[in-house]
């Protein structure tokens, strides 16, 4: 990972990053016969710890008067001239078929620019210049020794 040309400005609520690269690696996927993904399982909450709800608070009995609402906040801006994530090998197992099925890419790619503007009420996001690249896709069932799908080299 490469990240260049970053600039962070709390007064102005502003990011703003040159690039960023993201290259090699793999992320490999499976969905199980109940149709839970794996990645669901790191971050799941544990149902036997008992947790307590926050009780509401009491009112607070004042005779000042009511202040009036805050205006708006001014918005956060990110921007980046150049993300760029390549040759990330992607895999996907599904269980949770009537015939299990594996597909996946031998590496992906994609490039873009990108602008966000995010406030109280709403968030926009602005990409631009987006390129995508996808090598060696295939679809198999997972029983079967020849793919369902595979491009033609």
């Amino acid at each position: 990972m490469d990240l260049d040309q970053v600039r962070f400005n709390l007064t102005e609520k502003q990011l703003r990053v040159g690039k960023l690269r993201v290259a090699g690696g793999a992320v490999n996927l499976r969905i199980d016969e109940a149709g839970r993904i794996n990645i669901a399982q790191i971050a799941r909450k544990d149902p036997e710890k008992k947790t307590t709800e926050a009780q509401p608070l009491e009112p607070l009995e004042s005779n000042a008067k009511s202040v009036p609402p805050a205006s708006p906040s001014p918005l956060w801006t990110a921007n980046a001239d150049s993300i760029e994530i390549k040759d990330i090998g992607f895999g996907l197992d599904d269980f949770s078929r009537a015939t299990p099925v594996s597909m996946g890419v031998s590496s992906i790619g994609v490039s873009f620019a990108a602008k966000i503007l995010s406030g109280s009420k709403e968030t926009k996001v602005l990409l631009e210049d987006f390129s995508s690249e996808l090598k060696e896709a295939h679809i198999q069932r997972l029983d079967a020794s020849q793919p369902v799908f595979r491009p033609i080299s």
